[in-house]
């Protein structure tokens, strides 16, 4: 008799690799953990309501930072040695060109970082429709630089360690940067309705902080929802199970 044909392994979905790895589920240490997140997000607010930092370079910043991670996690799962999240897109797309959205990514994330430290209290990196770098202190440029790198290092550590296990890359960034795109969309439609009723009410500073608001907080809920997956996803998954039943 002719051997049956063995049945087709269903690749897993980046969140399933990711709570595949075991991340911690105690609430007893996610909650203090959870205190970093806020305090970005209370930054990044802080930076644009009270230092002026400029709404739109920051929404091309986390925008930026989404599409790097978003290349990264790509490269990872072409080298990291496990079960393919995506073997099609691989089979489609050269290597040569993936490094290269690499590059324009990181270039992106690194041009747009510079220009919101260089949009504080009215600053920008073009004066007279010419690049000019003069109004960047150090600090800044070191901090974008700084920023940037530490996305390349998590994405290696976590590429390597993938690879030592056999098991497919999805990085803690990948998972952040999927809920970062689904709440800025579900977070437009409240903030667009309360922009024009605050703006009404404060002006145009009121509708720039909801806007603000708006980023910041997808940053943080996204930072949030992928920390207390872990705990959260079983129960979900046991809920969803007696709903059926």
């Amino acid at each position: 008799m002719p051997a049956k044909p063995r049945p087709r392994r269903e690749k897993p979905t980046l969140i399933q690799a990711f709570l595949a790895r075991g991340p911690e589920r105690d609430p007893r240490i996610l909650l203090p953990r959870s205190a970093l997140p806020l305090a970005r997000a209370a930054f990044l607010f802080h930076g644009v309501v009270v230092r002026g930092w400029s709404l739109g370079w920051l929404a091309g910043f986390l925008f930026a930072e989404f599409f790097l991670v978003v290349r990264l996690a790509v490269l990872g799962d072409r080298f990291a040695g496990g079960h393919s999240l995506d073997p099609e897109l691989h089979r489609r797309t050269s290597l040569a060109f993936q490094l290269a959205w690499l590059v324009v990514s990181t270039a992106a994330l690194a041009f747009t970082g510079l220009a919101l430290a260089a949009s504080q209290a009215g600053g920008s990196l073009f004066t007279g429709g010419h690049l000019d770098v003069s109004s960047l202190d150090a600090a800044a440029t070191w901090g974008v630089a700084g920023y940037v790198v530490l996305l390349f290092v998590d994405a290696i550590v976590e590429g390597l360690s993938a690879r030592r296990a056999q098991r497919a890359f999805s990085s803690a960034a990948a998972v952040q940067a999927s809920f970062f795109l689904v709440a800025v969309l579900l977070l437009s439609f409240v903030s667009i309705f309360l922009a024009g009723l605050v703006e009404d009410l404060l002006g145009e500073p009121g509708a720039r902080g909801v806007f603000a608001l708006q980023l910041v907080a997808a940053r943080g809920i996204s930072e949030l929802a992928v920390l207390w997956l872990p705990l959260l996803a079983p129960r979900l998954e046991n809920w969803k199970r007696s709903r059926r039943s």
